[in-house]
């Protein structure tokens, strides 16, 4: 059955709407999170082709880029093409040097080479939490791409790393144009938990690729001031298709998740900015979902202890 919304509202304890996740999926299991400062803002969508920037490519990506129909945005694909530096996403996660750069991942299919490996790193892991710690030491033991905001050396949580108010985005006139993959071993089990690990990863953008088939999440986004998860697909994983948790200034526009084996879209544990509020209605909210179809799934939306979550219209079909 499809999961829709059909009239805006705001959700300042998910009342309403927790009923429909609290009995089968209830809490994820996850490291005792510390919710960000909340200093920081929506990142704002830095329009093609921006500087300072990154090039992913695929074996198929000049045929991918020979299909687009749109001439003026083929014509940026071309001209990107030639500027490929990396075919892996998370190569070029490690290739940033300045905060705020944009990577343009063209049409293909990324599967990540070595890092859907078992990383030496990690021999000996049989499951279980991981500390912020754990991923900064190794960053491919559950992830098939990190993106790690904060020095573990520091004081705080903040986003201090050259990754900060990255911009990962599909070059494509459909989000399907580029998909990212986990997928299976040779014994049947998934080869990663998280496809996008973005973690105390301030201003991080996402847009326009589909990405799929992960043991947890295709998308998770942890203990973040400022998030858009935009006209991005998520399907096919065994539990959730985004999930967010411990966050502030996010945003969820456009997106679908269908063929989860829990939730499509789950909110989780946003920054709790009303609880103590004295004024009436709602100061601010903490995360947004709009125009977000999540159908075909086990759950639509999870909202366990998504306080200050604004939800408004998803797409019916």
């Amino acid at each position: 059955m499809r999961w829709t919304l059909r009239s805006a509202v705001v959700v300042p304890a998910i009342i309403g709407l927790i009923g429909l996740a609290v009995g089968v999926a209830g809490a994820h299991a996850e490291r005792d999170a510390n919710f960000p400062p909340g200093t920081g803002s929506v990142p704002e969508y830095r329009p093609m082709v921006a500087d300072p920037r990154l090039v992913v490519c695929a074996d198929e990506s000049a045929d991918g880029i020979a299909a687009i129909d749109d001439a003026a945005l083929r014509a940026i694909n071309e001209a990107l093409l030639a500027e490929c530096g990396f075919t892996s996403i998370q190569d070029a996660v490690y290739g940033v040097t300045q905060r705020g750069t944009t990577i343009y991942v063209l049409p293909g299919l990324y599967r990540e080479g070595a890092y859907r490996e078992l990383p030496a790193c990690g021999e000996g892991y049989n499951g279980g939490i991981l500390e912020y710690q754990a991923h900064w030491d190794c960053p491919s033991l559950v992830n098939l791409i990190t993106i790690l905001g904060d020095d573990p050396a520091a004081a705080d949580i903040v986003c201090d790393q050259p990754v900060c108010d990255l911009q990962i985005e599909g070059t494509g006139d459909d989000p399907g144009d580029v998909t990212i993959e986990g997928g299976y071993d040779d014994a049947g089990e998934y080869v990663k938990h998280n496809g996008i690990r973005a973690d105390r990863a301030d201003g991080i953008y996402l847009r326009n690729f589909t990405i799929q088939s992960f043991r947890e999440n295709a998308v998770y986004i942890l203990e973040t001031d400022g998030f858009v998860i935009d006209r991005v697909v998520a399907r096919w994983n065994d539990r959730y298709g985004f999930l967010t948790f411990a966050d502030d200034h996010g945003l969820y526009t456009d997106c679908e998740a269908y063929g989860n084996g829990d939730s499509g879209v789950y909110p989780g544990s946003a920054s709790d900015l009303n609880s103590d509020s004295t004024e009436a209605g709602i100061t601010r909210w903490a995360i947004e979902v709009t125009r977000c179809s999540s159908h075909h799934n086990a759950l639509g939306y999870s909202g366990t202890a998504g306080n200050s979550v604004y939800v408004t219209t998803t797409t019916s079909g």
